[in-house]
């Protein structure tokens, strides 16, 4: 995506998200914890109780908690470092 074009999505994504009490970052999984990193830096816990989605080619994508520490075939996380969101 070109990178305007990805500062336009995710300026209507933060405006969509914050409109519908969505937390937005990265997702960070790291020592057997899973955080959203928002842009400031600050990582927010993600806990068994909330909703997660991850964007995965364009789409938002619902994650268990479970999927949160899955792992790909060279064994690191494989929803890690994708744009996220949580709420609940």
């Amino acid at each position: 995506m070109y990178p305007l074009t990805r500062h336009i999505q995710k300026t209507i994504d933060k405006l969509d998200d914050f409109l519908d009490g969505w937390t937005t970052g990265q997702l960070v999984v790291d020592d057997g914890q899973a955080l959203v990193q928002l842009e400031d830096g600050q990582e927010i816990p993600i806990s068994p109780d909330c909703q997660v989605q991850v964007r995965n080619g364009g789409q938002w994508e619902d994650l268990s908690y479970t999927d949160l520490f899955k792992v790909s075939a060279n064994g690191r996380p494989a929803y890690a470092g994708l744009d996220a969101r949580m709420r609940g």
